[in-house]
């Protein structure tokens, strides 16, 4: 619209202008409204992360409490961890601890000692039988029970192995017909034998597992039987285990069976020994090592088997000296050619070339 004169054109850009500056009042009124409203979310915003973060005001702040730490799980097929060598050497025995009862107590199920022709654990040898010898080098015999090699014996376990493959619907693999030959054996072999006499039988013939069955069954009969309990534990050594949890569990069976064997008769060296070697494989060598020293003074027997342990596990943790004193104590007791020719080889790599020789032993 055209201005008429200089009147109405001033009077009407004063009315467009106040107009105007009404509008940016208003818009600024209205800008600064939100960004004061934003400005106050965002500041309860980080006042509550300061506050959830543990912060205090100063007139009411404390020392916040540590979160309590938990030792993560081992995972499944992890080893265990590995503990320290003691610092110190192990206590010996007293006089009133030494033992009251004959190294064989509770070891045969006598308490006496095996024939001397037989030569062999002689947790496994079965009173009455008799046993056959071999060597598996000169100085080293062993015995099998005879009924292992009688031609009857060996007739029935094919007539046996005959029943059991004719049953059977499907070709065997290698391995299955092992495992039925296997139980053909079982089945003869333990005719007319009680079932502790059948595990220490298959122990030696077949092998640890087979033996287990007829072991439980015994201890179940007679759970308070200080022989028949060292049976059922010595058997659960599995050295073929398929995964850790399963080495750790026959482990934890062995570990309580040989503590409650100590509870029952705590001078059997045999027992010490045992629980020693055990405990030795697993890092606990504080313990094994205090087992392994008792059970060699309690029986000298037990000497060459307790020197030799100790001595490999000190070397592999670092302490020489110590390895190489209780080499030496072994080569004063060692009893077989083998054991003294490998101990003498051993002194002399580690006093020279500070090495630790490896034997099949």
């Amino acid at each position: 619209m055209p201005f008429t004169d200089a009147a109405d054109y001033t009077g009407s850009y004063e009315e467009e202008e106040h107009h105007m500056w009404r509008q940016v009042s208003f818009r600024l009124r209205t800008l600064t409204a939100r960004r004061a409203w934003t400005a106050l979310c965002i500041g309860v915003a980080l006042f509550s992360l300061w506050l959830s973060a543990g912060c205090q005001p100063t007139a009411q702040r404390t020392s916040p409490t540590p979160p309590a730490v938990e030792t993560p799980e081992p995972e499944p097929d992890s080893p265990p961890a590995v503990k320290p060598l003691p610092a110190s050497a192990p206590r010996a025995l007293s006089e009133t601890e030494l033992p009251a009862t004959g190294p064989y107590a509770g070891i045969t199920e006598t308490g006496e000692p095996p024939p001397d022709e037989y030569y062999g654990d002689p947790l496994f040898w079965i009173p009455g039988m008799e046993y056959e010898t071999f060597y598996s080098a000169p100085d080293e015999p062993y015995s099998e029970p005879i009924l292992f090699t009688t031609a009857e014996r060996t007739r029935r376990i094919d007539a046996r192995y005959g029943e059991l493959l004719s049953v059977q619907s499907e070709e065997l693999t290698p391995v299955e017909d092992s495992t039925l030959y296997n139980q053909a054996t079982v089945d003869i072999l333990t005719e007319g034998v009680s079932a502790l006499d059948a595990a220490k039988v298959l122990a030696m013939k077949l092998g640890y597992n087979e033996a287990r069955p007829f072991a439980q069954v015994a201890l179940d009969t007679n759970p308070d039987d200080f022989h028949t309990l060292l049976l059922w534990t010595t058997l659960q050594f599995d050295p073929f285990p398929k995964s850790y949890l399963e080495e750790k569990a026959w482990r934890e069976r062995a570990v309580a069976g040989y503590r409650r064997l100590l509870e029952m008769n705590p001078n059997s060296a045999r027992v010490r020994y045992d629980l020693g070697n055990l405990l030795s494989d697993y890092q606990e060598f504080e313990e094994s090592i205090r087992l392994l020293e008792t059970a060699y003074q309690l029986d000298p027997r037990f000497s060459e088997g307790a020197f030799l342990r100790m001595a490999r596990k000190y070397y592999f943790f670092g302490d020489k000296v110590k390895a190489l004193a209780y080499l030496k104590r072994l080569a004063e007791v060692a009893l077989t050619q083998r054991a003294r020719e490998t101990t003498r080889e051993r002194i002399e790599a580690l006093e020279h070339h500070g090495e630790w020789l490896i034997f099949a032993d």
